[in-house]
């Protein structure tokens, strides 16, 4: 499932945050990708657990909190 963020900057330091946090994504940016589609994909198996899923979200939502200005909606 593709996480797009219009920034290759922005989705570099997320795909940083992520994979550090034990989350694994695979960037996309150019040339792969045009710039406004920059971020990253994410992956999900049937032997991930509940609490490996629920363990992502909450980085994920961490990251969108940092990544949103303040009073803005996703």
């Amino acid at each position: 499932m593709p996480v797009i963020l219009g920034n290759p900057t922005v989705a570099h330091a997320g795909y940083l945050r992520l994979m550090r946090s034990g989350v694994y994504v695979n960037p996309v940016a150019p040339p792969a990708v045009p710039e406004e589609r920059s971020g990253f994909r994410t992956s999900y198996l049937a032997d991930h657990r509940q609490s490996d899923l629920d363990r992502a979200l909450h980085v994920f939502a961490g990251l969108a909190e940092d990544l949103t200005p303040q009073g803005a909606a996703l």
